[in-house]
């Protein structure tokens, strides 16, 4: 009943728990109905719910559900919090957003918040408006919708578990979101609501977020797709090359490289050794590799989820194709289902399909060769295949033919102007009746 004694005493409580000596001593030793009493009483007092929306769902007599919208009242939320601490509640499902600025970025308020969710292992959907450390998340392995309005001054990816420093996938994540309207920094229009971006690497954490969270199906208010497309823009490559049916999974690793031409220096910078990169994210399915003098492909034999490999060359030399490449390719090549190479010399067909026989997508922008004395087999499963330069020895016409004759399930095929003009009209019927483009 409204103004009953029960209710009295809990609005003492209440009044008794601002005194920062008394509070923290006073909700451990309160039982725990008069902790839930409290915290309905807090919620629905007309003096202190005014202009806050709120809901908040019991399962069992454990919270599983709870939502503040319109937050106004410091030592309101900071009590909730408190209380929230204390409880064995079983939270799925948390809200709390249009927080006052006054107090958002207050630390005592933030750690609070922190150490509620460390004790939430069973979060599924968290939306927040109060900054806090990321890492308080990393216990919540089942989080599937995380809204962040705020943007975190720190790795974006920190939400994640880390194991031996490195951190690690998250299979439940389906949409992540960062978005704020009070940072007036750089706005990035172009991924979805109007996020600002306190954080310069956001394309390299989202990235990572992408690659280590292979269920998400959005970010910001954008699909997955659109959002692949805008980092590959942001980092200087096409995505219209890569097959729609694999998850992006991908980092792009360089050596660090200097390169003098006259009076012009070209530096790469902020890069990655190799044997690190692939010791960081060793579940990693796509990869592309700039390499140079100094660069090794062994490490890439530890990836054993490795599908999609480009591989371009800085400075392209004779013969590092059989030097360094092709005992990779022997060691991994069964694996691979895209293959994207540049600059590189000495590519020879009758290799790749000897050794990569279940290569779906092959996209060389270097020089080809086939051996017309050599029999090879149909490639069965490529199914792309685009050539913008060829060097093909001796019987041009003929091991064209060849190469071209045991592709029978193409489905796209692109060539260069030099290599297209070789191609006669009955030979261009036959390559027609034979495949299904």
């Amino acid at each position: 009943m409204e103004g009953s004694l029960y209710e009295l005493s809990l609005g003492k409580i209440f009044e008794f728990a601002k005194d920062p000596f008394c509070k923290k001593l006073l909700y451990a030793q309160l039982p725990s109905p008069v902790k839930w009493d409290l915290f309905q009483w807090i919620m629905i007092a007309k003096e202190n719910a005014e202009n806050t929306n709120f809901s908040f769902h019991f399962v069992n007599g454990l919270l599983v559900g709870l939502t503040l919208y319109k937050i106004h009242s410091r030592g309101n939320l900071l009590t909730i919090l408190e209380i929230l601490l204390s409880m064995n509640s079983d939270l799925e499902c948390l809200e709390l957003i249009d927080v006052c600025d006054e107090f958002v970025k207050e630390e005592e308020i933030s750690n609070c918040l922190g150490k509620v969710l460390r004790k939430s292992p069973n979060l599924l959907y968290f939306h927040c408006g109060i900054p806090f450390n990321l890492k308080a998340l990393r216990n919540c392995k089942k989080l599937q919708h995380l809204k962040l309005c705020f943007c975190p001054n720190q790795p974006w990816y920190d939400f994640l578990e880390v194991k031996n420093g490195f951190p690690q996938q998250q299979f439940c994540l389906n949409s992540f979101t960062v978005c704020s309207y009070s940072i007036r920094t750089l706005q990035i229009e172009d991924i979805g609501c109007n996020w600002r971006a306190s954080y310069p690497n956001y394309v390299e954490d989202l990235l990572k977020i992408l690659m280590l969270c292979p269920e998400l199906t959005a970010v910001g208010n954008r699909e997955r797709n659109e959002i692949e497309k805008h980092i590959y823009r942001k980092l200087g490559r096409s995505s219209e090359d890569l097959p729609p049916s694999f998850k992006l999974q991908e980092c792009i690793w360089q050596q660090l490289l200097d390169v003098e031409e006259g009076t012009f220096m070209r530096s790469y910078a902020k890069t990655v050794p190799l044997r690190m990169a692939v010791a960081t994210y060793p579940e990693v399915e796509k990869l592309s590799v700039i390499m140079n003098h100094e660069f090794s492909l062994i490490p890439l034999l530890h990836l054993n989820n490795l599908a999609y490999l480009s591989i371009s060359y800085s400075v392209p030399t004779l013969n590092y194709f059989s030097v360094e490449i092709a005992p990779t390719l022997m060691s991994i090549g069964h694996r691979l289902k895209y293959l994207n190479l540049l600059a590189i010399d000495n590519l020879s067909i009758n290799f790749l399909r000897a050794y990569l026989p279940n290569l779906k997508y092959l996209v060389s922008h270097c020089e080809l060769c086939v051996n017309p004395y050599a029999e090879i087999e149909n490639f069965y499963n490529l199914e792309e295949l685009t050539l913008d330069s060829i060097t093909i020895p001796d019987k041009t016409e003929k091991s064209l033919e060849i190469l071209l004759s045991k592709c029978v399930n193409l489905r796209s095929l692109k060539l260069c102007t030099d290599f297209s003009r070789q191609l006669t009209d009955n030979r261009l019927n036959k390559i027609l009746k034979s495949n299904s483009f």
